[in-house]
């Protein structure tokens, strides 16, 4: 019997069947809402206007795949497998697409001129606007991370003091400082390695020269960002213990992104109810006490005044665009991205440098190149800056290397098409306005048209003149774009850029590491939410030999 509604009520008027209207109102409610889910399916596959972006079909279906492959924490290989099946631009969503060729990074975070846009108050070149969803759940309101274009023009135009190259050299001494307490760190479990091999150590301590470098990356840039952000450092590497604020720092953007995947499956209302189920009181409590933390610590910053050589002295001198609302916001962006990000390329960089061999044909591991220029280059400790690394060319290669291999912001933060939609890769595709873009950093680098032997730690491919490598000569460097690109690119690069070279040439300077068995597979089994899950990096740290 046909259970269609025109035939229920159709049997219903004739009497032959008796139903409470209660019963009837559901059951019809049911089979509409059966029958709409798959009308939707029919159109997202067939009739949407972004049927012809290659991409799975049942990604294009629904958002319940899109929405396990993020939540799989394995959303970096999954994305990085179906660019390398269906191409640079793949639709991975109802609405939305995801970009792995070079192109995609002027066509998701460029802008455009638009004639006239002037006379109408608006800008000579307008941007893919921010995505809402995303950004609503991962940043606080006010954040430099989220501001309009015309606020954000603004923002940056009086912070760019604060990062400029000027700026960074006044800032170096306080840098220096947190690396000196690293360094002596290492050195402490170097020399309880030394006592082992003389036999002053009992059997017990046998592994009392391995440490985690993951947790002492973490603590050394924490406590600079958070000198540089709030006028005080964490504590961490004096304290030898990670800051509580620190750690609900990494439960906050995993919980940020599991809210973005709930809106962008559920809808908004939905994705508020099942968030308020879900989250406990203790939850709650956490996140209060993490904003009440920040907010504390900036009100004490506050009181120092301007004058300082950090992040916050522009925004003092500007109070009549940085309020309260903006600079705390910001300034938690600042915590969060500029020492969670830099603590993972080090900690990647170091990794790739212990456990890549030398050539089978012969000659040096990348290790021992790094070795043999740092050491070369200089006499002492003392002499390593920021103006000595920056002219170390093998120094600067690994750090690439290690962005592209394993780059800390996994997957790009996302923008919605233009009001009137866009065209991308190269005017072979329009997207609706509303469209979602994505770019995914992990697979961009690691695509095999981008580069070659992109699986491989190859340091050799950065270098030009000289010492370029041949194998490499053919890599798409206009993919390469670890700290985003455009306009609202991290506007702490060159400040990033000169601290981890500076850890990196004094770590190698000083030591030799040895990556232990059971941090082999650190990079290749993380999960990742946005930012990377790190378990610990255990490494073996030893004097250097030719100073041992």
């Amino acid at each position: 019997m046909s259970t269609s509604p025109e035939s229920l009520l159709g049997l219903i008027k004739a009497g032959q069947v008796s139903m409470p209207p209660t019963a009837l109102i559901f059951r019809l409610a049911v089979i509409t809402t059966i029958l709409g889910f798959f009308a939707r399916i029919v159109y997202n596959i067939f009739l949407h206007p972004l049927r012809v972006v290659p991409g799975p079909w049942w990604y294009a279906a629904t958002g319940l795949p899109r929405y396990r492959m993020y939540m799989s924490g394995d959303a970096h290989k999954i994305l990085r497998d179906m660019h390398m099946e269906y191409g640079d631009v793949v639709r991975i969503g109802p609405n939305e697409v995801s970009f792995a060729g070079a192109h995609g990074w002027s066509d998701v975070f460029g802008q455009k001129r638009m004639p006239g846009t002037e006379a109408n108050g608006g800008h000579a070149y307008v941007e893919n606007p921010k995505e809402t969803v995303f950004y609503n759940n991962i940043s606080r309101p006010g954040s430099l991370l989220y501001m309009p274009q015309a606020d954000h023009i603004m923002a940056r135009k009086s912070l760019n003091a604060a990062f400029s190259t000027k700026a960074v050299s006044e800032q170096e001494p306080l840098i220096q400082s947190h690396i000196d307490r690293l360094v002596g760190l290492l050195h402490a479990a170097a020399e309880k390695s030394s006592k082992k091999s003389d036999g002053k150590e009992g059997k017990d301590d046998q592994d009392s020269n391995v440490v985690d470098m993951v947790q002492y990356t973490n603590w050394l840039f924490f406590d600079i960002i958070g000198e540089l952000g709030f006028g005080e450092p964490f504590g961490s590497l004096v304290d030898g213990a990670e800051h509580a604020w620190v750690a609900m720092i990494a439960k906050g953007v995993k919980g940020g992104v599991t809210k973005v995947n709930l809106h962008r499956l559920l809808g908004t209302t939905l994705a508020r109810l099942a968030i308020w189920l879900k989250m406990t009181r203790e939850a709650r409590d956490q996140l209060m006490w993490h904003h009440t933390m920040s907010d504390d610590k900036i009100k004490r910053r506050r009181v120092l005044g301007p004058g300082r050589a950090d992040f916050v002295t522009p925004m003092l001198e500007n109070e009549d665009f940085w309020t309260t609302k903006r600079m705390h916001a910001s300034l938690t962006t600042f915590i969060t991205a500029g020492a969670e990000t830099s603590a993972t390329a080090v900690s990647a960089a170091l990794y790739f440098l212990s456990t890549t061999p030398a050539p089978a044909a012969g000659g040096q591991s990348p290790l021992e190149k790094l070795q043999a220029e740092v050491r070369g280059a200089f006499s002492s400790e003392a002499e390593i800056n920021f103006a000595g690394v920056k002219n170390l060319p093998y120094l600067g290669a690994v750090l690439d290397e290690a962005l592209r291999m394993h780059p800390p912001t996994v997957w790009g933060f996302g923008r919605q098409a233009k009001a009137g939609g866009t065209t991308v890769a190269n005017g072979q595709f329009y997207l609706p306005e509303a469209t979602v873009l994505t770019i995914s950093y992990y697979a961009m680098f690691r695509n095999k048209r981008n580069f070659a032997l992109p699986d491989t730690f190859a340091p050799e491919r950065w270098l030009t003149g000289a010492g370029a490598d041949k194998r490499f000569q053919n890599d798409q460097r206009d993919a390469f774009h670890p700290f985003s690109y455009g306009p609202r690119n991290c506007i702490g690069r060159y400040l990033a850029v000169a601290d981890m070279r500076a850890v990196l040439a004094r770590i190698v300077f000083n030591f030799d590491l040895a990556t232990q068995p059971d941090s082999i597979r650190w990079a290749a089994d993380q999960k990742t939410y946005a930012f990377w899950e790190k378990p610990p990096l255990m490494m073996g740290v030893t004097e250097r030999a030719d100073k041992a």
